[in-house]
């Protein structure tokens, strides 16, 4: 359903704006939460608000408010392990879902686990790694079908609202999506325009006026 809607989005002509978009966020929540209120479940606004919105900025809270008075990782269960020694055996996904959720494993995203990992550094850290690979990201898929690599794209944030950047780098596929769009088609590029250069008035008068007898 999320690839079909950022086709249709990416297809769309003209592309709607952001607002627009926030305004159908909008309806699409009271939507769902009216439904389920007149057939008395929870199923629409479960799937549509507490899985995509809520439960996100729930588990970031947690990781926030326990790293904020905790020591961080510093990557000491992930690819630092072998240099850095971790501040509790257990990983930070378990150790918050063993505090705050009943025993839990409890994957943060990518602001979580920058908090967790460096703290506030962390996130700005982490922005500019991310930065760096959209950058590389829009580089390899130039001149590819927007509603292909955008609607792709569009699912790895969503990947990256539960998971970590790293994570999703190695594991959850936005590292073979670079390679994939790097391997996609490319249209034919329009030449760039020359600029067009007036002649000053002073020689378009002279050519405009008869030549002395």
């Amino acid at each position: 359903m999320l690839v079909v809607g950022l086709v249709g989005l990416l297809w769309a002509r003209p592309r709607p704006s952001a607002a627009w978009l926030a305004w159908v966020t909008a309806t699409l929540v009271i939507t769902v939460s009216v439904f389920d209120r007149l057939n008395g479940s929870i199923i629409a606004t479960s799937i549509f608000v507490r899985r995509v919105l809520e439960v996100p900025a729930v588990v970031t809270s947690r990781y926030f408010e326990f790293f904020s008075d905790n020591p961080t990782y510093y990557l000491a269960h992930s690819f630092l392990r072998t240099w850095v020694r971790p501040p509790s055996p257990l990983p930070p996904p378990e150790l918050i879902g063993s505090l705050y959720f009943r025993g839990s494993w409890v994957n943060g995203g990518l602001w979580a686990d920058a908090f967790a990992n460096f703290g506030f550094a962390g996130m700005l850290l982490f922005a500019a790694i991310l930065g760096g690979v959209l950058w590389l990201l829009d580089v390899v898929a130039d001149r590819t079908d927007l509603a292909i690599t955008g609607s792709v794209a569009g699912i790895l944030g969503v990947i990256m609202t539960n998971t970590a950047l790293f994570t999703t780098l190695v594991s959850h596929g936005l590292g073979l999506t670079i390679v994939a769009f790097a391997l996609l088609p490319r249209s034919e590029k329009m030449p760039d325009a020359q600029p067009v250069v007036m002649a000053p008035r002073s020689i378009l008068a002279a050519e405009r006026s008869p030549p002395p007898i």
